[in-house]
């Protein structure tokens, strides 16, 4: 299911994917994300907070399914 929710949002956002990979799965802070991806740290702080918020909306879609 993590790697489903991972290339989803890898697909349709890639910038969104990209920052919940470094913060959840490397476990990178966002001084560090920063430094690797040339981005701001306020911009990557609210990239993943989009992300969070894109993939609970994707997974209460699905369990709207089921």
């Amino acid at each position: 299911m993590r790697k489903e929710l991972g290339r989803t949002l890898s697909q349709r956002w890639p910038e969104h994917g990209e920052a919940i990979a470094l913060r959840f799965a490397v476990q990178l802070s966002s001084e560090a994300m920063a430094t690797v991806t040339s981005a701001g740290v306020s911009a990557l702080k609210m990239r993943v907070r989009r992300a969070c918020d894109r993939l609970r909306a994707l997974l209460e879609e699905s369990r709207a399914r089921v």
